[in-house]
């Protein structure tokens, strides 16, 4: 706020001494505002503004002072007078821009500045206000050229450089990006924040070589920077050196301070980069020695533990942050994800919500809260429904302001530019199905962009990486500039693969950087987004009708089903079912403990006591601890099922040991509400078959609609009673089961559930026929 410095021109009442008087008066109030005496000057503003109500400087000299002392709902009409009657008082019209932006009228702010500057174009400190406010508008392009008036005023400031700077990278303008980075570099060489920016612009403009030189020359000068090191050890992680981001890492931990948590946090997050798990348990044990008090120290522990596995730990260490600070977000966050693992779904859920209370600005955390709902068999489809339009509400609406017309040619001819979205192009359920829908595009008609949200690549993404035309790796950049990048690529379909799942970019989709926008495959529901046009599915899972109503996306549903599955090729050989050796069948279910609900518990104690010489195998992340093991052994024993029946082990990380533990199994469990996908897909791979229950939504009829595909609808039960007998059936069957081991893989094989090519032409015809309805809406046929 600029305070007056020189009385403008007289309006005050006619004659000479009425003149003298207005101008005596606004002389005081304008020296008095100058020394801070604001009663007096407000007195004497009040008193020119009774004798010339109209005065300019008046009003704008009272106008400021009441912005100063916080009154800017009154300020704000004194100044609107003020441009009114002085329209070319450059200074009025400055003010009356910062009072605008003080009451969150932003635009309104952006014009009056604009008015400004066009009268007195050499306010350096406006032009960055007004660069400032159009970014605050998702004016890229403004705030760019305001940024760039303001360097031109100030050369020699690094500060409006790096601005200048941080505006290109939004809008993924990276060569201009480093560049601006490095002139400010070069004005304040110390800098070592200007370093960091080079190297991300270098790194997201695809140059890693030097990116790294400038986090190496800045490292080498100050090896104990904390930032510094994450940024060089993520880079050198994606790059596949991990054992380079380890020595990072030691580094920083010899260089830094011991007592600095920020730099055990580094290490720590490098080490986990580079899943040197024991490396960092044991780092934050030998931290918290000395800080046994540190909350940031408690939670990155408790969080590590709940990922290893512990779970009772995790809690343990979560429930004494909580101790110290009750409304921390993550400790919360870690609490839900352990009674997650334990299938304790209403715990989790309640600490979800108690995350996402305590820090309401995080989409990814009440994103962890609607993706908890369906886990939950109590949650009717109108309550997710609802949770997700209130994410919506919350995180993607208001977003909706920036959205811009698209450039993209409106050709339904056309090749067309297809954009696919996930954190899960690696070693996830996820690259299972998305694989062979990339591996079988048509590239004379569809070239393939992959936005990837991956800290570290592995085998899996470097094949991903391949059957990309395109490949662009997101991690480290804001939602905008992510939605910037698509809109730069012009992109036409923009396919969403996670949902509300970890990693998740919804709120890029929000700001609409494509003219249509999918959802498929990551998440078994509706994202809730105005933004988000279609989403993929089948009439099994979705059926017509119902489904529509709960889903903020139009349904188009696949007729052979809304997934294609790449199996393991190098998987074991079907081994006879187990039951012909050890005399009594085996149950058996490997889906996530999460998916364990008090219902399902019910009905497989109630299958388990119709067969009393059967076993009961459950393999998850976590069932290796013995707490975890014991409480859910427990749920079972007071069913009538001992624990000697049960035989809970904990996840294999290797993906051999996993499928060969269906040799193990005579007939497989679905879950419910939430049915398996891929656990279903690699059992009856291993020639087991799954027993699934019929639900009423499509986390719950996945199992019913990969069944369909196979022949096998005898082995989806309508209700939980046929459920218990249809698997007690099978089990008592030896001569079924072993038939069905020689004929499962078969079956799949000769499915549409393994038919890539067929699976990517119907994907490709209704991409075809969107952009096609997308070209008529536009008026070209």
């Amino acid at each position: 706020m600029t305070r007056p410095e020189e009385p403008p021109a007289t309006a005050g009442p006619a004659g000479r001494d009425g003149a003298r008087s207005v101008d005596a008066l606004r002389q005081a109030a304008f020296a008095h505002h100058r020394r801070g005496e604001l009663d007096q000057a407000t007195a004497l503003y009040r008193q020119l503004l009774e004798v010339a109500p109209e005065d300019p400087g008046g009003l704008n000299g009272l106008g400021c002072l009441l912005h100063q002392r916080g009154d800017s709902s009154s300020a704000v009409k004194l100044l609107a007078r003020a441009v009114a009657v002085a329209p070319q008082a450059a200074d009025a019209q400055g003010n009356y821009g910062h009072c605008l932006a003080a009451l969150g009228r932003l635009e309104e702010a952006c014009l009056a500045y604009e008015a400004s500057l066009a009268l007195s174009p050499d306010q350096a400190a406006l032009w960055h206000a007004l660069a400032t406010l159009r970014d605050h508008l998702f004016d890229g392009t403004g705030a760019i050229e305001a940024a760039r008036r303001l360097v031109a005023l100030a050369q020699a400031e690094a500060t409006c450089h790096a601005q200048l700077g941080q505006l290109y990278r939004k809008e993924a303008r990276l060569a201009e990006a480093v560049t601006s980075f490095t002139e400010a570099q070069r004005l304040a060489p110390n800098d070592i924040a200007l370093a960091q920016q080079i190297a991300q612009a270098l790194s997201e403009d695809d140059r890693p070589e030097a990116a790294e030189q400038s986090l190496r020359e800045a490292f080498d000068q100050t090896p104990g920077e904390a930032s510094l090191a994450i940024q060089l050890g993520q880079l050198l992680v994606l790059e596949g050196r991990s054992d380079a981001a380890v020595a990072v890492a030691d580094r920083l931990l010899s260089a830094g301070s011991a007592d600095d948590d920020s730099v055990v946090l580094a290490a720590n997050h490098i080490y986990q980069l580079a899943h040197q798990t024991e490396k960092s348990l044991s780092l934050m044990e030998r931290a918290l020695r000395d800080r046994p008090q540190s909350i940031d120290l408690i939670v990155t522990q408790a969080s590590l533990l709940q990922a290893a596995g512990k779970i009772e730990q995790a809690i343990l260490a979560s429930k004494q942050a909580l101790s110290l600070e009750p409304g921390h977000a993550g400790a919360h966050l870690t609490i839900g994800l352990a009674h997650q693992d334990r299938s304790e779904i209403a715990s989790a859920h309640e600490a979800f919500r108690s995350a996402a209370n305590a820090e309401p600005s995080q989409a990814a955390l009440r994103s962890a809260l609607v993706v908890s709902l369906n886990y939950d068999p109590k949650a009717s489809e109108e309550q997710l429904w609802h949770t997700a339009r209130d994410w919506n509400e919350r995180f993607a609406a208001p977003l909706a302001k920036a959205i811009r017309p698209h450039e993209n040619g409106i050709d339904p001819l056309r090749p067309l530019r297809i954009g696919y979205v996930s954190p899960d192009f690696r070693r996830h359920s996820v690259a299972y199905f998305a694989e062979p829908l990339l591996e079988h595009h048509d590239r004379a008609a569809f070239e393939v962009y992959c936005y990837a949200e991956l800290a570290k690549l592995d085998d899996t993404s470097h094949r991903f990486k391949k059957l990309a035309d395109h490949w662009r790796n997101t991690v480290g950049q804001g939602d905008r500039q992510v939605a910037a990048q698509i809109r730069a690529d012009k992109i036409d379909i923009l396919v969403d693969l996670a949902g509300h799942t970890a990693g998740n970019r919804l709120c890029a989709f929000a700001l609409k950087p494509a003219p249509i926008q999918v959802t498929w495959l990551g998440y078994p529901g509706t994202t809730g987004l105005d933004a988000m046009d279609y989403r993929l599915t089948d009439a099994v899972c979705d059926p017509p009708g119902e489904a529509d109503r709960w889903h903020s996306e139009n349904l188009i549903r696949l007729p052979n089903g809304f997934l294609c599955f790449r199996p393991d090729e190098s998987a074991p050989a079907v081994a006879p079912p187990p039951c012909l050796v050890n005399g009594y069948p085996t149950f058996g279910s490997f889906n996530n403990p999460a998916k364990i609900s008090e219902p399902v518990i019910e009905i497989w104690s109630a299958l388990m006591r119709r067969l009393p010489d059967a076993r009961l195998l459950l393999k998850g992340r976590g069932l290796g601890e013995p707490e975890t093991r014991k409480q859910l052994g427990q749920r079972f024993v007071k069913r009538g099922i001992s624990i000697e029946r049960l035989d809970l082990r904990d996840h294999l990380t290797s993906t051999h040991d996993h499928l060969n533990a269906y040799a193990e199994v005579d007939v497989a469990l679905d879950s419910f509400p939430y049915n398996g996908t891929t656990t279903t897909l690699e059992a009856l791979w291993m020639g087991v078959p799954v027993v699934t229950l019929e639900g009423d939504r499509h986390a719950g009829r996945v199992g019913m609609s990969l069944l369909q595909r196979i022949g096998q609808e005898e082995l989806v039960a309508p209700d939980h009673e046929a459920y218990a007998a249809s698997g007690g059936t099978l089990a008592a069957a030896p001569d079924r089961l072993a038939r069905l081991r020689r004929e499962l893989r078969a079956r799949l094989r000769g499915s549409p559930l393994l038919d890539g090519p067929a699976f990517t032409a119907e994907i490709e015809r209704r991409y075809r026929e969107l952009w096609t309805r997308h070209c008529e809406s536009h008026g070209q046929v």
